[in-house]
């Protein structure tokens, strides 16, 4: 990552940096191979703000390289060879580094202060130096929300890959799971047979759900988060992202099932309420209004998204964390690479920072991540009809990264929908209703190794799901 141009101050003002921290983490990685071992992996020359400690870190890291010993002799031997020993001060520099620090009980502790400083310093940089190309009548908007964005990824890749634990803390974690001392929630269950067999809704899961223009993918999304949100009221929350549909329009999908009204008759489109019906739908709004949601309906960024999902999640700690994007293509990202070629390069950064939001997330609260996307055009060709215009994975638009990052992957399929060519042989019999209504969703992907298909009698009119 680039330095910050002026490290000595910025507006007159000394940079975030803690100098006696680093020479303890230094120190401590001299004096003690527990130390050495816990820190090694997310090691960074530039995260130390003196030029010097800069230096002895690549010497350190020069070392560990060649499986070598790491002490006070073999650093300073090895500034030697980088013809940087008197840079730093000399063999003596390197000895009071040692002094500094007791012993390595906390280093890893201490270099976690040292990458939140950096990580600041790096964000001072990033803001100064946009504001001059902002500034600057010749720079492209584009380019420069491009090299914002890119420089704000390349912090998050490094914090990503500060997230380490040793095996003392791994055994720790796997103790807790099997003994579940915690007392915490591995499996949410819905009711429904289908889903409960063969997705799992667990912690720790990226959902990816796709299917063609007007499948019902939002539906069944309401269905689901309805379904958890009614047995678990007090447990779940959903951070939800409909940059298609209307907040209000969502709350109707709830509504409808439980007043047995469309969302046409809810909307007074050449219908009026009676009395009861208006009663039933007042009490089934109080019901909405107790669960816990946050509703967004305009297009962002991921990266905002990502954002704002941790810090939803930051005032709930204790709650199962749902994050719903639907859907993928209507992300703002999409409409910043306007001037490219719509390709790869926009879904694998899509791909790559739900993944981020994702791993980054997971290790700190129990969350899913569902993401609802769309079918090629190829998935209705003719030569498809053998299979009754059964979906696949490799019909799912865009880049394969979006579907390889998702732990589990559903295909919503109505094969009574919009396909002719099927129900025309059913037309005037008793088979043409039930399979007009008729839903289907394929797991395709799920890292238990759970695949299948569930089946509905969906009546899409009402929001309602018939399992069968």
């Amino acid at each position: 990552m680039k330095p910050i141009k002026n490290p000595e101050t910025t507006h007159g003002v000394i940079p975030p940096q803690a100098v006696e921290l680093e020479d303890a983490v230094l120190g401590a990685l001299m004096i003690d191979s527990n130390a050495l071992v816990q820190v090694v992996p997310v090691l960074r020359p530039e995260v130390f703000y003196k030029k010097k400690n800069q230096l002895v870190c690549k010497a350190i890291l020069s070392l560990v390289e060649k499986a070598a010993p790491v002490d006070i002799l073999t650093v300073a031997e090895e500034l030697k060879k980088l013809d940087a020993l008197e840079t730093v001060g000399g063999a003596y520099a390197i000895s009071q580094l040692t002094n500094a620090v007791a012993s390595g009980a906390n280093a890893h502790y201490h270099y976690r202060v040292l990458l939140e400083k950096f990580f600041k310093r790096q964000i001072i940089r990033i803001g100064m130096e946009g504001a001059s190309k902002g500034y600057d009548d010749t720079e492209d908007v584009f380019d420069l929300y491009d090299w914002i964005q890119g420089e704000l990824e390349e912090i998050e890749m490094h914090i990503g890959s500060s997230s380490f634990m040793d095996t003392k803390s791994v055994f720790e974690e796997t103790l807790k799971i099997i003994t579940n001392k915690e007392d915490k929630t591995t499996f949410y269950p819905i009711g429904d047979p289908g889903i409960d067999n063969t997705l799992m809704i667990s912690p720790g899961e990226l959902l990816n759900i796709s299917g063609k223009s007007g499948s019902g993918k939002t539906s069944f999304v309401t269905y689901l988060a309805q379904s958890l949100l009614k047995r678990y009221p007090k447990k779940v929350a959903i951070c939800w992202y409909s940059m298609e549909d209307s907040a209000s329009k969502i709350m109707m999908n709830f509504i409808s099932p439980t007043v047995k009204l469309t969302n046409a008759q809810l909307h007074g489109k050449n219908y009026k309420l009676s009395k009861e019906e208006f009663a039933s739908v007042e009490l089934a709004s109080r019901e909405f209004q107790s669960y816990d949601i946050e509703f967004f309906t305009k297009p962002a960024f991921i990266s905002h998204i990502k954002a704002h999902f941790q810090r939803f999640c930051a005032t709930r700690p204790d709650k199962f964390n749902i994050l719903i994007i639907d859907n993928v293509m209507l992300l703002k990202d999409n409409g910043a690479y306007r001037f490219k070629s719509r390709g790869v390069e926009v879904d694998d950064h899509i791909a790559g920072q739900i993944q981020n939001a994702f791993t980054s997330t997971k290790n700190d609260y129990d969350i899913n991540i569902w993401f609802l996307h769309h079918l090629t055009k190829e998935q209705l060709a003719k030569s498809n009809f053998v299979e009754g215009y059964r979906p696949r994975e490799d019909q799912i638009k865009g880049s394969t990264r979006l579907r390889d990052v998702a732990t589990q992957g559903i295909l919503i399929h109505r094969p009574g929908d919009g396909f002719p060519d099927i129900t025309k042989h059913y037309k005037e019999t008793d088979y043409e209703g039930p399979i007009s209504k008729l839903m289907i969703g394929e797991v395709f992907k799920n890292r238990d190794g759970h695949t299948g298909f569930f089946r509905y009698f969906a009546n899409l009119d009402y929001k309602i799901f018939f399992p069968i």
